[in-house]
């Protein structure tokens, strides 16, 4: 895999560099997001479909299935393939288009309680300007949720550029778990669910949030009737 190490500082000149020339900054952009759990044994076929139904830009994927299962869907969708990370029992990965990798990493990072918490993050050019961060998490078993959640917060202070936008996927074995985790990331990250006006109990299998909101909103969104609940959002990078 490319690494993202290294490469924060070259970008954080050349942003500012930019900046220094260019007033106004680029028109918004907006990426069709599709946070997904594919279902023990569903075949690759059903996958896509489901993933293409969606009409998606960036897709955080997860599926437990191998390496080889994944490089299918990516072939079958005819998207840009990041991952997966094999590291939990699900592997996560990024599916994409109208942007560039700039580089990716799979890690596991420990919380109290001997919690592990398993993540797969990429960095993305989208212009001369802006950078977006996409990271799933699947964290498994939580003990402490709230050191789940200082975990997560403390690995995007030292370790996402501040000039990135994000979009985080937030996955759990147990559905509960996942909610609290997206409930106490409230303060920092918006969640998509709410653009789609969703309260009812079962919630998307992988929650879908972003931040900051100075640099990245939704312009609508929904939860789709399928398997995990899949949830897609119409989020709108803009100038900065």
């Amino acid at each position: 895999m490319k690494r993202i190490a290294g490469i924060a500082a070259g970008m954080a000149l050349a942003i500012t560099a930019a900046c220094a020339v260019r007033l106004g900054g680029p028109a918004p952009v907006e990426y069709r997001t599709l946070s997904i759990a594919a279902a023990p044994g569903e075949p690759v076929s059903a996958v896509a479909a489901r993933i293409m139904e969606a009409e998606p830009d960036l897709v955080l994927l997860s599926a437990p299935h191998d390496s080889a299962w994944f490089g299918s869907i990516a072939e079958a969708t005819g998207l840009e393939l990041s991952g997966p990370s094999r590291t939990s029992g699900s592997g996560l990965a990024f599916l994409t288009r109208r942007v560039e990798l700039l580089g990716d990493t799979s890690i596991v990072m420990g919380a109290a309680g001997g919690s592990r918490i398993h993540m797969h993050d990429a960095l993305y050019e989208i212009d001369e300007r802006r950078l977006i961060d996409l990271m799933i998490v699947r964290a498994d078993p939580v003990v402490d949720v709230s050191s789940v959640v200082r975990t997560l917060l403390s690995y995007e202070a030292s370790d996402v550029m501040a000039t990135a936008t994000i979009v985080l996927g937030v996955e759990a074995a147990d559905a509960a778990v996942a909610d609290s985790i997206a409930l106490r990331l409230r303060a920092a990250f918006e969640n998509a669910a709410e653009c789609a006006g969703d309260s009812g109990a079962d919630r998307p299998a992988v929650r879908l949030l972003y931040r900051p909101p100075a640099r990245i909103r939704c312009s609508g969104a929904s939860v789709l009737e399928s398997y995990g609940r899949p949830i897609v959002a119409t989020l709108v990078v803009g100038r900065f």
